[in-house]
């Protein structure tokens, strides 16, 4: 067993999470991500490597993203929406692919991204830049 706690500043914060996480992915087998202290996804490494993913789509004009299930982030950047979802399966996916204009793109995520998805992800309130 490994336990890690750091105390840092937020600036060193960043370095020391992606460090981390690349070495921890290395040499265990679950996973435990915490929120202020709290435990809110506990999980085989590979099931949550497995079950997180990105989808980069152009959604139909008037697509509503609050009935999928699952979001842990959504980012609208132009036409294009980048959503992160949680237990991810074929039915998230052919929902997902059927309010696209045309298809998508999917994306695994490495450890650190999806612990930011999970921590500071927005949870569905869609975000533009």
């Amino acid at each position: 067993h490994i336990v890690c706690y750091l105390s840092v500043s937020a600036h060193e914060y960043d370095f020391i999470l992606k460090e981390a996480m690349n070495i921890f992915s290395h040499i265990k087998d679950h996973i435990a991500i915490l929120d202020k202290g709290v435990i809110i996804k506990a999980s085989r490494t590979e099931q949550l490597r497995e079950s997180v993913r990105k989808f980069v789509l152009t959604p139909k004009q008037e697509v509503n993203f609050s009935g999928l299930a699952g979001i842990l982030d959504i980012l609208k950047v132009g036409d294009n929406v980048s959503i992160t979802v949680e237990d991810c399966d074929d039915e998230k996916r052919n929902r997902l692919k059927s309010i696209s204009v045309n298809g998508m793109t999917e994306v695994a995520l490495n450890l650190d991204e999806i612990f930011e998805a999970y921590v500071i992800g927005n949870r569905g309130r869609e975000l533009s830049v």
